[in-house]
């Protein structure tokens, strides 16, 4: 039997003495645990301040045509002088768009909570900066005196600028070797609202053992977001050329020559994204897209040193123009959560580009004394890789 506690007890403000044995094990409910009243969808992103943190290995391509700097024609034929025109290029330095190169770059993203809305969805702010890789190719050419196949007396042994880099205008022609470095960067830097959908209530489910746990609700999130973004796309190319014969005179030494083009896109907008996960208890999976629309600010700066049978001709000329630029950005992304605010993350990245000028289009006027007469910012680069990190909130 229970004992009803006396009327004068119930006058103290301390209940506890009374109570006491109603909370002992022989009052339980089939001696389990009682549940905790929570079913809030906070099973994931459990914090004010979040961050993402990834390494991005990128392939760089552009649609550029092959730009052929400088070769060795094969003498096949008896003309006096050979053109250059007429004979298939068999040792040759040409810069292919499609044969760029692989570099590994950071991102990094900080986000602050504000505040979660009336329909369960967070509102944030966001810092993304992506950049600091360096994509860079080199190569050299040397004249191979094996390419006059006819034996022609004729025939150079040198190297010789194509017409459509030269212009016809004095250049490399007549060096024995020739060399080029080509470096391309970019830096990013996003401010960024972003309203995200939270997952599925969270519930609880009584195991065989009796006791309560808190599960995770399967659902889908989805997330907009909105702000403008600042991308800086530079690029050099160092060219040069040794040994350059300026008069066919074996008494008179010879020349070095090089050019150097310097290429800047500084492109400001706004942009629109929109994300779509899978929601899991230990893994998400989804997708990330973001575009948009941007002035890009082009300079162009040439400089180069050609020597000539009188003189040694220096040039130092600078454009600049404005083009308006799109620009797509999307992320497969899978991430596997250790903890509730704590994840691994790796995906698939691309990054397209359009309307940018890039430096191995700018070579042809690259000889002409009063410097380049337009800026080429037709060019399209891609860059498509992988990446891997990790995410956390706190």
């Amino acid at each position: 039997s229970v004992m009803t506690p006396q009327a004068d007890s119930w006058e103290s403000e301390d209940y506890t003495e009374q109570l006491e044995p109603y909370f002992s094990d022989d009052y339980q409910m089939f001696q389990c645990d009682e549940p905790v009243l929570e079913s809030t969808g906070t099973w994931l992103r459990r914090g004010f301040w979040y961050s993402e943190v990834d390494v991005v290995i990128l392939k760089r391509d552009f649609n550029l045509d092959p730009v052929l700097l400088i070769g060795q024609p094969v003498g096949i034929d008896v003309g006096n002088p050979p053109l250059f025109l007429q004979r298939v290029v068999q040792n040759q330095m040409v810069i292919d768009g499609n044969k760029s190169a692989t570099e590994a770059t950071p991102r990094f993203t900080l986000g602050r909570f504000l505040f979660r809305d009336y329909n369960n969805r967070d509102h944030a702010g966001e810092l993304t900066i992506y950049g600091g890789g360096e994509w860079t190719r080199q190569s050299q050419l040397d004249a191979n005196p094996n390419n006059n196949l006819a034996g022609n007396p004729n025939f150079p042994l040198t190297l010789t600028v194509p017409v459509e880099t030269s212009g016809g205008n004095t250049s490399f022609n007549g060096a024995t070797s020739s060399q080029f470095r080509y470096d391309s960067r970019f830096n990013s830097f996003e401010l960024n609202y972003h309203v995200k959908e939270r997952m599925g209530r969270d519930h609880m489910e009584l195991e065989p053992s009796g006791h309560w746990v808190r599960r995770a609700g399967p659902s889908v999130s989805r997330s907009l977001l909105a702000g403008i973004r600042f991308f800086d796309l530079n690029e050099d190319l160092a060219w040069g050329a040794s040994g350059i014969d300026i008069d066919n005179d074996p008494a008179t030494p010879a020349e070095v020559g090089n050019v150097r083009i310097h290429t800047d896109n500084d492109m400001i907008g706004a942009q629109l994204g929109f994300t779509w996960f899978q929601e899991r208890a230990r893994w998400s999976g989804g997708i990330r897209v973001k575009s948009g629309m941007y002035v890009n600010l082009i300079d162009l700066r040439v400089n180069s040193v050609v020597p000539t049978p009188t003189e040694t001709v220096v040039t130092d000329s600078a454009l600049d123009t404005e083009e308006m630029s799109f620009m797509v950005e999307t992320s497969l992304i899978g991430k596997w959560h250790l903890r509730p605010n704590f994840s691994l993350r790796t995906g698939l990245d691309l990054l397209f580009l359009s309307s940018t000028a890039l430096a191995p289009g700018q070579t042809m006027g690259s000889f002409v004394p009063s410097g380049p007469t337009s800026i080429i910012s037709n060019t399209d680069p891609i860059y498509l890789g992988g990446s891997i990190g990790f995410e956390g909130y706190w």
